[in-house]
């Protein structure tokens, strides 16, 4: 697995998990990749729909960054759960309206789990600043993932692995990054989420 390299200027990492939360977490046998929760900072002369629309695709997009991550890491056995594949995922969420235009709407974790037949989940979110001296052209973010007149880009994100049973989060983390202009927003998450993935109780770490 290659692991990306950024020009990075500052990546903050806070971790917490809950009592017990490592052993409840690899007791799992099937966990699912739930969509992203993205929120694009808002700029002046950013159309609504258009900001709607990227954050429902960014979602998605984010979704299989990470199920193809993990999913890579369980084929060589250094994932202890299955993953479930991510159109089941999204269509049953779907179905059940759990998923909306909005994105990923927030549902008890045990109806989440029972629905779609896992023992919990991997739900992440995510907030891009980008601060652009001028109005930015939302199209030029969006398909080029670049951020104009800026000396770098910024992103907030975390993400949690969630237990169907005890109905909550048992680890989560929340990362700060700062990266040079030049790095596309999928670069960041991907780097956010290397981070991420690698301390995550799922992953076996080799001695």
């Amino acid at each position: 697995m290659a692991f990306l390299t950024l020009f990075v200027l500052s990546c903050s990492v806070k971790v917490k998990t809950e009592k017990d939360g490592v052993q409840i977490l690899k007791a799992h046998k099937k966990i699912a990749v739930i969509p992203s929760r993205v929120t694009l900072e808002k700029r002046k002369g950013m159309p609504e729909e258009a900001i709607e629309g990227y954050q429902i695709q960014a979602g998605f997009d984010y979704q299989s960054i990470i199920y193809d991550y993990v999913q890579a890491l369980y084929e060589k056995g250094q994932f202890t759960a299955r993953i479930m594949d991510l159109d089941s995922v999204n269509q049953i969420l779907t179905k059940a309206g759990y998923y909306k235009d909005t994105g990923f709407k927030h549902a008890p974790p045990g109806d989440v789990c029972r629905l779609l037949g896992v023992d919990g989940y991997i739900l992440s979110s995510f907030y891009q600043i980008h601060p652009a001296s001028k109005a930015m052209d939302l199209d030029t973010y969006v398909w080029t993932n670049t951020v104009p007149n800026s000396s770098s880009s910024h992103a907030h994100g975390g993400i949690g692995a969630w237990d169907g049973n005890a109905g909550k989060v048992m680890w989560n983390m929340k990362l700060s990054l700062n990266s040079y202009t030049g790095a596309t927003a999928q670069e960041m998450v991907r780097y956010m989420m290397e981070k991420a993935v690698q301390r995550i109780p799922y992953v076996i770490v080799e001695p």
